[in-house]
Formats: structure tokens, sequence, C-alpha cells
């Protein structure tokens, strides 16, 4: 698992009732830091981002029915964290970052 600092909990947000809900854990992400987020218009991308490693995984989460499925890793980015997303509307697009290796 992840270091004992790196979380895979949260929690949305109400502004009308000015309340929080925890998120689901059963597959939430994999405990990670330094990874993209990207909303899609109906739910929440994230990917990569670093644990004991770079990671070239990640989940997506659905807030209508607040459930998390991890993401396909075919054709998959390599291992990176800090990297950039961004949805074009149709596609998400994850780009740059390191991959663990600082010198």
């Amino acid at each position: 698992m992840g270091r004992p600092w790196q979380l895979s909990t949260g929690a949305r947000y109400d502004p009308i009732a000015d309340g929080w809900t925890p998120t689901p854990t059963e597959w939430s992400a994999f405990p990670r830091q330094d990874h993209v987020a990207a909303w899609t218009g109906q739910a929440m991308m994230i990917w990569g981002g670093t644990s004991t490693a770079s990671l070239d995984s990640g989940g997506l989460y659905q807030p209508s029915s607040n459930t998390w499925s991890p993401t396909s890793t075919s054709g998959a980015p390599s291992p990176r964290g800090q990297a950039t997303a961004v949805w074009t509307g149709s596609r998400v697009i994850v780009w740059g970052g390191f991959d663990g290796s600082r010198q």
C-alpha cells in the first residue's frame, strides 16, 4: 500500500446543505499523491501519481452513483507523477510529469 501519509479517502461537499459526505473507499484509487484529476462533466478521473513508486493506474468516481471504478491500463502512459490532465469534451489527455527517477 501507500506510505502512511498517503490517503485513499475523500468527501464530497454539498454547498446548499453546507455539509460533507464521505466518498466510498471500496475501490477508491490506490493511496497516492501527485496524481492528476480531470472532470468529464459526469465523473472525476484520477490517474498516475506516486506511492512507493510512480503509478500508471487510476480511477473514475461517479458522483451520481457514489461509486469508484478502476480505469483501464491498456495503452496508458508510463508511470508518472505531477502530470497535467485536461478534458477535451470527449477524451482526457495526460501529459508530462516525472517518472520518479529524480536525480
